[in-house]
């Protein structure tokens, strides 16, 4: 997702995963890796909903297999769906590459998510086994947390190495007076509105717009 400067190194994260499906683990502060009580459950879940769905499980090493179209389209669509249905997440955008149809094979899959409570989905095991990854072909292998400012991502990635990032932030990341600079940025770049319950994208849309096309300060 552009605009955003992640704290910590990634580089560092990377090189210290498992090649194999240990544990799933959230990485909540640069350098450090915590194991959640309920991550055995959430991998539990995961592994029977791949296999429910025909999808071959293993634990060894895999190598990168590039998200394809069609897969790209089913997770959005399968996004919109989780997202429409809880009535605390009011927004759902995708941004970067995705939307700008420049997506290469190495590109991850960016959304934005509004919430009313975006610390509410602080710890992923209580809610990513409730989005149905196994539909689209996406096996769910492990996940990382990271902060940017006033929002914040998981990171969720595929056996193949395809990547998910789900960016979580509160409704005033769309407030459009003030603008914040980030969010402008975003939206300037690549955005398209998926769910807008609310119609905050929309205007958010047209702001943007109106300040790049100078009819507005």
């Amino acid at each position: 997702m552009p605009s955003k400067s992640r704290r910590g190194s990634r580089a560092v994260d990377i090189a210290q995963r498992p090649t194999s499906l240990q544990e799933l683990t959230v990485v909540s502060k640069p350098r450090e890796r915590n194991v959640l009580p309920q991550t055995r459950k959430l991998k539990r879940c995961l592994r029977s909903a791949a296999a429910h769905h025909g999808n071959q499980s293993t634990d060894s090493a895999s190598c990168h297999v590039p998200m394809t179209p069609k897969q790209a389209g089913a997770l959005v669509e399968t996004l919109r769906c989780w997202v429409q249905e809880r009535d605390d997440l009011r927004a759902l955008a995708l941004v970067g590459s995705w939307a700008r149809d420049s997506a290469k094979p190495s590109s991850d899959l960016d959304l934005v998510i509004v919430a009313n409570d975006p610390e509410a989905y602080r710890f992923p095991s209580t809610w990513l086994c409730s989005i149905a990854f196994a539909e689209t072909a996406f096996e769910v292998d492990r996940y990382e947390i990271c902060a940017y400012g006033n929002v914040w991502s998981c990171h969720i990635y595929s056996k193949s190495e395809a990547e998910v990032e789900l960016t979580f932030a509160a409704p005033v990341w769309a407030k459009i007076d003030p603008m914040d600079p980030g969010t402008r940025v975003v939206v300037a770049d690549a955005f398209r509105a998926i769910v807008d319950k609310d119609g905050v994208l929309g205007r958010l849309v047209a702001a943007v717009c109106a300040r790049s096309e100078g009819l507005i300060d």
